[in-house]
């Protein structure tokens, strides 16, 4: 690993468990997905100064009726189910709100294409990303440093 001077070393671990898709913002959000978001902070747990963040993304295709009105946007709709995961992860796992983030990238990110309904549902997802801040005192001067890791991507297909 090769670090910039001046810049904080980072460290990326990935798929630790698997992508949160959703239909549309009323699915339910899995115990599968619960469970292996728990299991991966409990194997985080000696880390202190974690925060676990979930990303929304969706397709590309344009937004209509309803979630037209409520949402505008795909960065909106995707910024919306992020938030909505989090909220509910910081409820069911009794996290503390300082522990928990939340942010949407739209269709900015696809992991499949989006000519076909299957690639579409697969980039309707929810991503959660673990960072951690390491504080350290060096001759009397505070360190702190921060490594994000990708505590999971993870999906729930309705149906």
């Amino acid at each position: 690993m090769r670090f910039k001077e001046g810049e904080t070393p980072r460290t990326r671990v990935r798929n630790l468990v698997l992508p949160f898709h959703y239909e549309d913002e009323t699915v339910a959000i899995s115990d599968t997905f619960t469970r292996q978001i728990r299991e991966a902070l409990e194997n985080l747990r000696d880390k202190h100064g974690l925060t676990v963040r979930f990303i929304g993304y969706t397709d590309d295709a344009p937004l209509t009726g309803r979630d037209e009105s409520i949402y505008g946007n795909q960065l909106a709709l995707s910024k919306a189910m992020a938030n909505r995961v989090a909220l509910e992860m910081q409820r069911v796992l009794g996290l503390p709100a300082s522990a928990i983030e939340s942010d949407g990238r739209g269709a900015s990110r696809p992991v499949a294409s989006n000519e076909t309904a299957q690639g579409r549902a697969l980039n309707r997802r929810v991503e959660g990303a673990g960072t951690r801040v390491e504080s350290s005192r060096r001759g009397g001067i505070l360190v702190r440093r921060s490594s994000p890791g990708v505590v999971g991507r993870a999906a729930v297909v309705p149906g």
